[in-house]
């Protein structure tokens, strides 16, 4: 450990304290005591790297001692998105347990939304809609291709950055029979269509003008955070879930779609 991140530890753990947070609580119905509780388990998150095992029992403290807040759940998020890729079955129990928690009721669905992703893996997914442009959209239709699900939008940095690497990965496999299917979380169409036109990105795009945690398919699909991606093979069943443009693997696990007949 580098004198920095010791620094940082240091910090936090000086904070859980004065927070009332340790392996016996004290009481923390004080007025403040939860917002400082909180601030302590999202330092948690940030520090890099990050200690999963801390963040989990100071997190699940925090939906202990605060049953009714709301954001006492927001950190469950973060250890279902972190456990999904590497452990499924972890992160389904984390999503049965958001679902049978006092949680409010969208968290509870985007967690039954999450379960239901983990359970399409190697399954037929349904993805049908109209996009925006008017095309009509039915991934059973699409059989035969190789499908790239890009849940996104125009206000994410992230997704924007990533977005060369996505149009490259486009125009080298399209030919082979890679398609994609955008899924905007914008709520400004004019904004998606502007920004949609001037990056030449072809492929047809969901748009309900609804923000990230109320989209349709975002709630269908559990997704916690954009840009995620999904990777679909030619017999239309989930092959990869949460697949990162940014990643080294990224076009070589398009490939290996691609290359299947």
């Amino acid at each position: 450990m580098n004198a920095i991140t010791s620094r940082v530890s240091t910090g936090i753990a000086a904070l859980l304290m004065l927070s009332g947070f340790s392996s016996s609580p004290a009481d923390t119905a004080a007025s403040g005591s939860f917002d400082a509780r909180l601030r302590a388990v999202r330092e948690l998150r940030r520090a890099q790297p990050v200690d999963w095992a801390e963040f989990e029992k100071a997190a699940a403290a925090l939906r202990r001692d605060f049953p009714s807040e709301r954001d006492a759940y927001d950190p469950l998020f973060s250890l279902i998105n972190h456990y999904q890729p590497i452990d499924p079955d972890r992160a389904r129990k984390l999503a049965e347990e958001m679902i049978n928690s006092p949680a409010p009721e969208a968290f509870k669905a985007r967690a039954k939304g999450v379960i239901h992703r983990i359970d399409l893996l190697g399954k037929p997914v349904p993805l049908q809609f109209t996009a925006v442009d008017g095309r009509e959209v039915d991934l059973a239709q699409l059989k035969g291709k190789v499908v790239l699900i890009d849940f996104w939008a125009t206000w994410c940095r992230p997704c924007i950055v990533s977005l060369p690497k996505v149009k490259q990965a486009y125009e080298k496999f399209h030919a082979d029979g890679f398609e994609i299917i955008g899924i905007s979380c914008d709520e400004n169409r004019e904004a998606l269509e502007t920004f949609v036109s001037r990056n030449d990105m072809p492929w047809p795009q969901y748009f309900d003008g609804k923000r990230q945690d109320e989209n349709r398919f975002t709630r269908e699909f559990g997704i916690i955070g954009v840009p995620h991606m999904l990777l679909i093979d030619r017999n239309g069943r989930l092959r990869f879930d949460n697949v990162s443009a940014d990643a080294a693997d990224f076009e070589e696990k398009i490939q290996s779609l691609v290359r299947e007949k």
